[in-house]
């Protein structure tokens, strides 16, 4: 195959960039598809490459034993039985693997009907993040290759978007010091990538799955076989649920209802999983690393019967659930070992001074999450408290006139919001405090992220002044005439001083947050625009029913805390210790002046 590249060569220029040589060479199909296997081959050591073979009951690699239908994937992947009616998922995966292990072939019109041992070497090296930027570089995008894999059986009606792929067809291939830059090369020459569509219905139950194999994403766990997630697996309606947040996000339209009326273009999916749940395809890095395993292998991970629970203490808003969202746009290892519950409203009351004695003591990063129904604009019976905070305390957000009568969300819909506050919290009274790496999130019912911004530094308050409550991407409260006045900015999270009321503001830019990373290039027409962006404009109030706050860190900063708090609860029995030397002397002195024994008498002199 080098001299074939030598070759190829002499058709092609060659220039200096720097300290690189780079030459443009010429290859056909063919020659790409012979060289990929070979790189692929080339990741993998030899007891590697003997497991696969072990697993698929093959002597050689070039067996043409095919794994043909839908029941053999399951039992490849150890998917068999874990989902109740699991034949779409599994058919959907089957083919994805199919597309995948074709490549560097994606014309859309691939004649593999099973997967082979060769397919699965390139699924397996294109599948694990490691392997596959070896590979390629930066520029070369590990998402959009998963989506137009996923999405290619769901075009094949579409012949204008394809281009028919020959064996002799030649593509452009750039040498960098004699080696192959892999992702100098148009894989997708031969479709027309803007045009792709995959149904919403299918990328629903892809989103569901990755929910329910999030731990796959976990270094202790990416050996792990599909079945050692059973128990997850089996609450598979309820991460559904959480998939139809990340699928708002796409098209806040959807529903249950009428989510089979959808067609998403895979360059909107691979946007909004760019900017808002980047992880989420996490899971897909370890779905074929078991095979490099032997299935009776005494490693410790595979002899697991099952994968061990979840360690952190769960409430209402930090469970199973909402940490695998978390873990779609946070790192997973941070969201299900180094996660320390430090405060819950429902647990030791809603009130500011409650909230302190839990928090400040943690002096590492914390995320805070609320959660409630929405306050309806129009509802007449309202409490004369709330009538308070939202028509005189909380100023009156007004729309742009291009859109006056629009509402973004509508309803007494549950709503969940969150921080990630990366600096420790602080009483601040005269000004905000906080750093760019302050994080607005939105949980539900879409997922957006409010990323820091350079306009202003207003990033978080906790203000006790008349009770002023909590804000982020707000200036301090004031009292004017007597009456409290919040000034929230552009794009702000603020908590009433009571604890009773959230409203999350979103007018656009120009404060100490941007606007919702899914809502660029958002092509739907059924929400509220400026009039000179595509950015919606909303305000989302609602009544707290959940307010808690979570502490997060590395290993070594939970420790420091850890020993830290044991440290203050010593000094602070020390404290409380009686001096058992010096009692007699310091009891004699307390009955002298009467505040001990003597309980008849009124008291003495000296």
């Amino acid at each position: 195959m080098g001299q074939a590249l030598s070759s190829d060569g002499e058709n092609g220029g060659s220039y200096v960039d720097g300290q690189s040589q780079k030459k443009i060479i010429k290859l056909t199909l063919t020659d790409l598809n012979n060289l990929f296997l070979k790189k692929s081959l080339s990741t993998l050591q030899q007891i590697e490459i003997y497991s696969i073979k072990a697993n698929l009951r093959i002597s050689d690699l070039n067996d043409d034993k095919l794994i043909n239908n839908c029941e053999e994937f399951k039992k490849l992947v150890s998917l068999e039985g874990l989902i109740e009616n699991d034949e779409e998922i599994s058919e959907i995966l089957f083919k994805f693997i199919i597309n995948l292990g074709s490549f560097p072939i994606l014309d859309g019109h691939c004649k593999n009907n099973g997967i082979d041992s060769i397919m699965l070497i390139k699924a397996i090296n294109l599948l694990d993040r490691s392997r596959f930027n070896a590979i390629f570089n930066k520029e070369f995008e590990y998402v959009k290759l998963l989506l137009v894999c996923f999405c290619l059986p769901y075009n094949h009606d579409k012949e204008k978007l394809f281009i028919h792929s020959s064996s002799n067809d030649v593509y452009d291939a750039t040498l960098i010091n004699n080696k192959l830059s892999w992702s100098s090369i148009d894989y997708y020459s031969s479709l027309d990538i803007d045009n792709l569509i995959i149904p919403a219905s299918v990328l629903l139950k892809i989103f569901t799955f990755c929910l329910c194999a999030t731990r796959l994403s976990l270094d202790q766990f990416k050996f792990f076989r599909l079945n050692k997630f059973k128990s997850e697996f089996e609450n598979w309606s309820k991460y559904k649920k959480i998939a139809y947040c990340l699928m708002k996000t796409i098209e806040y339209n959807i529903n249950s209802t009428n989510i089979d009326n959808y067609d998403l273009s895979i360059t909107r999916v691979n946007y909004c999983i760019a900017t808002t749940f980047a992880n989420i395809f996490q899971p897909f890095t370890a779905l074929l690393s078991p095979l490099l395993f032997m299935e009776h292998s005494v490693s410790p991970p595979l002899c697991e019967t099952l994968v061990p629970k979840i360690e952190i203490e769960m409430t209402r808003l930090v469970n199973e659930f909402t940490l695998s969202q978390l873990a779609t746009f946070l790192p997973a290892n941070l969201c299900y070992t180094n996660m320390k519950k430090l405060y819950v409203g429902k647990d030791s009351g809603f009130s500011m001074r409650s909230f302190e004695s839990k928090v400040f003591g943690w002096k590492a990063p914390t995320i805070l999450l609320v959660s409630g129904h929405r306050i309806e604009p129009n509802k007449k019976k309202i409490s004369k408290r709330c009538d308070t905070f939202i028509n005189e305390e909380y100023p009156k957000f007004r729309r742009s006139p291009e859109n006056p009568s629009k509402i973004y969300g509508e309803g007494s819909e549950r709503l969940t919001y969150g921080v990630y506050l990366h600096h420790a919290w602080k009483i601040s009274n005269k000004e905000p405090f906080g750093d760019s790496k302050t994080l607005i999130f939105q949980l539900a019912p879409q997922q957006q992220l409010f990323e820091s911004s350079l306009f202003q530094n207003s990033y978080a308050y906790f203000n006790t002044l008349n009770n002023g409550g909590i804000g982020f991407g707000c200036n301090l409260p004031e009292i004017k005439n007597g009456i409290k006045k919040y000034h929230p900015g552009n794009v702000s999270l603020l908590i009433d001083g009571g604890l009773e009321f959230c409203c999350f503001r979103h007018i656009g830019i120009g404060g100490s947050f941007n606007t919702g990373s899914g809502f660029n290039k958002l092509p739907s027409e059924s929400v509220p625009h400026s009039a000179n962006s595509i950015t919606p404009e909303y305000e989302d109030k609602f009544t707290i029913s959940d307010i808690e706050v979570f502490g997060v860190g590395s290993d070594k900063e939970i420790q420091e805390q850890i020993k830290s708090w044991e440290w203050e609860k010593r000094e602070a029995e020390a404290r409380q210790r009686v001096n058992i030397k010096n009692l007699g002397e310091e009891r004699a002195f307390l009955e002298m002046v009467g505040l001990a024994g003597n309980h008849g008498g009124t008291g003495g002199s000296v």
